[in-house]
């Protein structure tokens, strides 16, 4: 799961998607502005909130002055929707990693297989034609035929 798709769960499960000036809402929608910040932009990070750029400029800056000083209030506050984010994309990682060792898995299947049989040469010239992910699944699957 990517950081936009996360921080539109965040602001649909938290109610920020809102014109409510609450300290609780506000500082939670300053907090998901900060940590979209390094993969988006202003413009981008607003579209989301339904705000402009400058509402995002301000958020961020509130947030860095406000994590600064340790604020206890703005702490508080911002608690819960910092687990959740951190779950979220710690969940994306782990996604991400079973990913990995399935695709590592396949490839050892697929070297196990070329060390089993006889390699002959429509199998190579298919292997050669591969593009993506799919393609050589699905070669692999053939020679498992």
């Amino acid at each position: 799961m990517n950081k936009t798709a996360i921080a539109k769960e965040l602001i649909r499960e938290h109610g920020l998607y809102t014109h409510s000036r609450s300290r609780e809402i506000v500082y939670k929608r300053y907090f998901l502005y900060a940590q979209l910040r390094d993969d988006m932009t202003y413009q981008a990070i607003g579209e989301l909130f339904g705000k402009d750029h400058a509402s995002i400029v301000h958020g961020i800056n509130i947030h860095k002055a406000w994590m600064a000083i340790n604020d206890k209030v703005y702490l508080k506050y911002t608690k819960k929707i910092k687990e959740d984010y951190e779950t979220k994309v710690m969940n994306g990682y782990a996604d991400k990693e079973r990913i990995l060792v399935r695709v590592d898995d396949f490839f050892q299947d697929v070297a196990s297989i070329n060390v089993r049989m006889r390699v002959n040469r429509d199998f190579l010239e298919k292997l050669y034609e591969v593009n993506t992910f799919q393609e050589l699944y699905d070669v692999y699957l053939q020679t498992l035929e």
